[in-house]
C-alpha cells in the first residue's frame, strides 16, 4: 500500500484484527468452546461461577458439525479451576478479541495452577442436541396505508406509508394481509447425564 492510499476503517470505526493463534482456532473449531458453553449453561447442575473450565477430552458421535458451532458430542470431560487471574480488556476490543483475551488468560491461569500441583474437580458430561421444530405460523396483520388521489388518472394511488407530495389529496386506508412465518428448527444443548470423576 502506498503512502498516499488510506485505509478505510470498518463500520463503527474499528478495524477487525485476524486472530492467528492456532491453539485458539483449534479450541473454537474442534468443540472445546462448545463444551465450555454447555458447562456454563448448566449452572443448576454444576456451579461454575468464578471457575475456568478446562476441556480434558472430547468424543463426538460424528466428525462433522451439525450446524455452525453445534457439535454432536458423545461425551466430554472437564476440570474446573478457580479464576486467579482476570482478563484485561482494552477499551476498543471487539467481542471476538475479548473472547480471545479470555481464552489466553484462562490458558495461562490453568497452566500455572496445574504446574503448582492444583487438581480441580472433574466431570464427565453426556450432552445431546435437542432439535425443536417450530411450525409454520400464519397471522393476519392490519395496517394503515396512505392513498393519494391522482387527478390525471382520476384514481387513488397506493403510497404505502408515504410520503405524499404537497398539494395532493390523500386518505388513510386500513388493509389486512397474511404474514407467513416459515417452519424452522431450533437447536438446544441438553444434558443426558453428568458425573463427577476422579
Amino acid at each position: 500500500m502506498s503512502k498516499k492510499q488510506k485505509k478505510i476503517p470498518e463500520k463503527g470505526g474499528k478495524k477487525k484484527k485476524a486472530i492467528h493463534d492456532s491453539e485458539y482456532i483449534a479450541y473454537c473449531e474442534h468443540g472445546d468452546s462448545a463444551a465450555v458453553f454447555i458447562m456454563r449453561d448448566i449452572q443448576n447442575t454444576v456451579n461454575v461461577e468464578g471457575k475456568w473450565i478446562d476441556v480434558l477430552s472430547i468424543k463426538t458421535r460424528v466428525e462433522n458439525v451439525i450446524k455452525s458451532g453445534w457439535h454432536d458430542f458423545e461425551y466430554f470431560e472437564v476440570e474446573l479451576f478457580p479464576k486467579k487471574i482476570r482478563p484485561k480488556y482494552l477499551k476498543d476490543m471487539t467481542d471476538e478479541e475479548k473472547k480471545y483475551e479470555t481464552w489466553k488468560t484462562a490458558h495461562t491461569d490453568i497452566t500455572q495452577q496445574r504446574n503448582n500441583g492444583f487438581i480441580g474437580r472433574k466431570y464427565i458430561v453426556y450432552p445431546y442436541i435437542d432439535i425443536v421444530r417450530i411450525p409454520e405460523k400464519r397471522e393476519i396483520i392490519s395496517d394503515i396505508v396512505l392513498e393519494m388521489f391522482d387527478p390525471e388518472t382520476n384514481e387513488w394511488i397506493d403510497r404505502g406509508h408515504g410520503p405524499v407530495p404537497k398539494g395532493y389529496e390523500y386518505r388513510k386506508k386500513e388493509i389486512e394481509y397474511e404474514e407467513v412465518r416459515e417452519a424452522t428448527e431450533d437447536f438446544q444443548y441438553k444434558i443426558r447425564k453428568i458425573e463427577r470423576i476422579k
